[in-house]
């Protein structure tokens, strides 16, 4: 999914699913044939144009408005060609006075990302004998435009007036990340380190649930982590719960991160992933999670980046829970960027004041 802001996302015609609000709009929707693989899609769909007359009073800004609105989560299902037109408005709004080259790396970025989750998270199946796909997926329906295709796209695609009224505040992580290495001073650096500590925690707290995951499944195992145990069947539960180190992992807020932070010692968690470490023989000291755990109960997100960004690939900030909501791709790029000490490639990524 593309985010906007706030709720807002667009996702791909080929990608529907009901799980949230949706609108559904797409030249291809019925020569997809959804029908006959998802019966929750709708049996037709008007092409956006044709939407954007029938509910949006034939104007753009009236849909950028009303999406914008939403206060939970809503995605507008439309064809590829359509957000592509939509993604270079958006950008040319939000953006400063950002060239076209730097709009075709947007986009290339983009199609980059899409390709490989795919690769992950394909969508229908895969005939190895007529080497075809059951149903159009980012492999075979994202299309990279030339520099000359994505002038023409910019060209027919105005900056929008809401857009640009658009508190960028709320615009995606990667936009903040760009210019935020661009200028530490950006009117954006205080929601951007806002937004890195989110990101972090949320990160960090499911990488600790994967560590629950571990030791739930341990068993009377479990006695690695914390050696004054010495359950037996029957017994192990209650042997658990005695457990200062442990009795954590049994409490079923724990997937509520306000709540663990509010209240659990954050190093007990800590604790046990060395634990576990230890006893599978893994070489916990080069494990990036004994910084970051330390530098998250600091606070120190400033740290944090310049830690990820020298780690030399990846980014904590574009993987697991995030991957799906920003262009990992471009995300990366920006990290290069500051490793060569070439942020003056960024200029043109400046948000709009």
């Amino acid at each position: 999914m593309f985010h906007i802001a706030n709720k807002f996302y667009l996702g791909y015609d080929y990608a529907f699913t009901n799980v949230y609000p949706f609108l559904a709009a797409s030249s291809e929707w019925e020569d997809r044939n959804f029908v006959n693989i998802d019966l929750s899609a709708p049996l037709s769909a008007l092409t956006f144009d044709a939407l954007l007359a029938a509910e949006f009073d034939n104007d753009r800004e009236v849909f950028w408005t009303q999406m914008l609105a939403k206060d939970s989560k809503f995605i507008a299902y439309l064809d590829p060609d359509t957000i592509t037109s939509l993604q270079v408005q958006y950008w040319r709004s939000i953006f400063a006075n950002i060239p076209v080259a730097d709009i075709h790396r947007l986009h290339n970025a983009w199609v980059d990302t899409c390709k490989l989750a795919n690769v992950r998270r394909p969508i229908g199946t895969y005939d190895t004998g007529t080497s075809t796909w059951s149903r159009a997926n980012a492999i075979n329906s994202l299309d990279y435009k030339t520099l000359e295709e994505i002038t023409v796209i910019y060209n027919n695609n105005p900056a929008s007036s809401v857009l640009v009224a658009l508190d960028k505040n709320k615009v995606s992580f990667e936009y903040l990340l760009a210019d935020y290495y661009y200028s530490n001073t950006s009117n954006y650096s205080t929601e951007f380190l806002n937004r890195v500590e989110l990101v972090t925690w949320k990160n960090w707290h499911d990488e600790i649930d994967h560590l629950r995951y571990e030791l739930l499944s341990s068993g009377i195992d479990i006695s690695f982590a914390d050696s004054s145990l010495t359950p037996t069947p029957g017994g192990l539960i209650t042997a658990i719960e005695g457990s200062s180190a442990l009795g954590w992992i049994l409490n079923p807020q724990f997937g509520d991160l306000d709540y663990f932070k509010a209240n659990y010692d954050h190093t007990k968690a800590m604790a046990a992933y060395q634990a576990f470490a230890d006893a599978q023989d893994i070489d916990y000291e080069v494990n990036p999670l004994t910084a970051l755990g330390t530098n998250i109960l600091a606070g120190n997100w400033t740290q944090i980046l310049s830690d990820d960004i020298a780690k030399g690939t990846g980014s904590i900030f574009s993987r697991e829970l995030f991957s799906n909501k920003m262009s990992t791709v471009f995300v990366s790029w920006v990290y290069q960027m500051v490793r060569a000490e070439t942020t003056a490639n960024l200029s043109g990524y400046q948000l709009r004041q």
